[in-house]
């Protein structure tokens, strides 16, 4: 059935971050373009990796960074960076300011989306990332870039243009970007892990954009290094479950 305008603004109005209820964050403050404004969340002993995380549309990185910072407490060494997007229009939301990494025009199936401004988007963490990696000494190879819906799609969308692989990539029912033409970089040898956690009732980033997505980068990297995860009857929020499994993959990561 088709679904109009109306019902696309209202679902993505809804898509923020929840423990499969709302967080109720709001949008405090305006948040400058360049450079992002970002969530940090110090290590706990000797730093031994740093985990960007982006949150989703609309959302901030409040509700994750409360998250991780409560749950998280047991991966030592483990530093967390979550930027919070720009201000700006979006298109399928009636062009309402929001935070948002790019637009979104609302086209059925986000392979067709133009995506505008995820190029400006990923260079700003891009920026994060290389300011991280000045100032820790450490590598790429100790990074796990993740996020949320929007977010996850980023991170997606970073991690093919890096030209080294990063140690992990997250993606929370998320996307690839321009999934059809995407060009997947490495060996299944040089790939990093990826672990992609979608609900198979998510009514806002689709079931199938997240199987397509996790397939595609199968497909160049393998099955045991990409890791797909289906959680029955979820719809586009965050479980306590998830979290605990996200968790315990990140301490399996950094442990290597």
């Amino acid at each position: 059935n088709h679904q109009g305008p109306q019902f696309e603004m209202l679902r993505l109005l809804g898509s923020r971050a929840r423990l499969c209820q709302p967080l109720n964050r709001a949008c405090k403050r305006a948040i400058s373009q360049a450079p992002l404004i970002a969530t940090t969340i110090a290590p706990k002993g000797q730093h031994r990796g740093t985990v960007f995380f982006m949150h989703g549309l609309g959302d901030t990185s409040e509700g994750f960074a409360e998250m991780f910072e409560q749950q998280g407490r047991n991966l030592e060494g483990i530093k967390f960076i979550l930027p919070n997007a720009p201000f700006q229009s979006v298109t399928i939301n009636a062009g309402m300011r929001m935070p948002a990494w790019y637009d979104i025009v609302g086209h059925r199936n986000r392979a067709d989306e133009p995506l505008k401004g995820i190029e400006q988007a990923k260079e700003s963490v891009m920026r994060l990332v290389q300011e991280e990696i000045a100032e820790s000494g450490l590598g790429l190879d100790r990074v796990v870039l993740g996020g949320f819906s929007q977010g996850a799609a980023l991170a997606g969308h970073l991690t093919v243009h890096l030209k080294e692989p990063p140690l992990g990539l997250l993606m929370l029912s998320g996307y690839m970007p321009f999934i059809r033409s995407v060009q997947v970089p490495w060996t299944k040898d040089e790939a990093p892990h990826v672990l992609v956690y979608h609900g198979d009732a998510d009514p806002v980033v689709l079931p199938e954009w997240g199987r397509e997505s996790a397939e595609k980068l199968q497909q160049h990297w393998g099955s045991d290094k990409v890791q797909l995860k289906w959680v029955e009857g979820m719809p586009h929020c965050v479980e306590e479950d998830e979290i605990a499994n996200v968790l315990a993959w990140l301490a399996a990561r950094f442990s290597s």
